[in-house]
């Protein structure tokens, strides 16, 4: 690659840590760092690049992968790199800030409009809130028009060309469990709601109630991407389903399968992870092309130092009571169902 007056090798990575958060993705990206023919840059944290659903520039994506490039060419037919982001698998609107920036620029440009030449207060409310919407959402469906379909799997099949070698890896938790943990771990759910499962409770029907009318007035693939997007009600949601709707994790999966079918993602059970890492790891080590290790060494690796975040815990889910359980799975099952189905595995219905 030629770039500012000098020649120098870069590689797109050959594998992705597609994460989910409270799923442990940084904890598996850790292990599989740990193999040594895995020759990609330590991350600083836990976190990736995040290039894809970040309008950030092409040299923070390349550059840390260029400087790996040197550890791949001394062994080309063994040496792999890799990069892991907390929020891919599950694209929602908020995830993926790269993709909707006609959406955005003329969000920006009729609210200028409306703020600055409309009068009285409540027709200027009425211009931001219906009419930019509106306006918004055709820029965006007028860039889909031009360019295709405008999703992460798209963009980074786009970016990969020839991608039937690409590697994707991904670690899902049951979505209830999951759902529990972001409450516990991000403070402003208990703080606007109130604590425990009394909050938790009223958290999560008011977000199951808001999604599901959004679905009935466009649809349910729709709600779940561009949620806070479709309507100013939409925005007003605290916090917009989000978590709730990254727990739909089979919405999202049908997309990432319809680019890179024929095995080339993986998706491991956060549950069979943490009861027994030592299999799964290896799993995960034969999906990439590694050599074996030796059992010694694998479990090494599979039992080494924990880079799971306080809201990966396994044990944060024991605590919802069985009748908080109940209401929650019943409300993901159909999607339990639909991902069970695609990834064939029973073991994706968490019964």
């Amino acid at each position: 690659v030629a770039a500012r007056g000098e020649d120098w090798l870069a590689c797109l990575p050959f594998f992705y840590v597609l994460g989910s958060f409270q799923c442990g993705w940084a904890d598996l990206y850790s292990k599989i760092l740990q193999h040594p023919h895995v020759v990609s840059s330590k991350p600083r944290g836990n976190t990736g690049t995040n290039f894809y659903f970040e309008k950030r520039p092409w040299d923070s994506f390349i550059g840390p992968l260029s400087r790996d490039a040197g550890l791949v060419m001394k062994e080309p037919d063994k040496n792999i790199i890799g990069e892991a982001s907390g929020g891919s698998l599950t694209f929602t609107w908020t995830h993926s800030e790269r993709l909707h920036r006609a959406f955005d620029e003329e969000m920006r440009r009729c609210w200028r409009h409306c703020k600055e030449t409309i009068e009285p207060y409540d027709e200027q409310r009425r211009c931001i809130d219906v009419g930019c919407y509106k306006s918004s959402q055709e820029a965006h469906r007028a860039e889909w028009a031009l360019l295709g379909p405008l999703t992460l799997p798209a963009l980074v099949y786009a970016v990969h060309g020839d991608a039937h070698k690409l590697r994707l890896l991904s670690i899902l938790r049951n979505p209830a469990d999951r759902l529990w943990a972001s409450f516990v771990v991000y403070g402003h759910y208990a703080k606007h709601y109130g604590d425990g499962e009394e909050g938790f409770l009223k958290w999560f029907r008011e977000a199951a109630n808001e999604f599901g009318r959004c679905s009935e007035e466009y649809s349910l693939r729709h709600c779940a991407l561009y949620f806070e997007s479709l309507s100013k009600r939409n925005e007003q949601v605290f916090y917009h389903c989000d978590q709730l709707i990254k727990g739909m994790y089979s919405v999202f999966v049908e997309d990432w399968l319809a680019f890179f079918p024929d095995g080339q993602l993986l998706v491991i059970q956060f549950e069979e992870y943490i009861q027994h890492p030592t299999p799964a790891l290896a799993r995960v080590f034969d999906h990439l092309g590694l050599d074996d290790l030796p059992s010694d060494a694998l479990k090494t690796i599979a039992n080494s130092r924990s880079a799971l975040e306080i809201g990966d815990d396994p044990r944060i889910g024991r605590s919802l009571s069985a009748q908080t359980r109940l209401e929650v799975e019943s409300f993901y099952a159909p999607f339990n169902a639909k991902l069970a189905q695609q990834l064939r595995d029973p073991r994706f219905l968490w019964r």
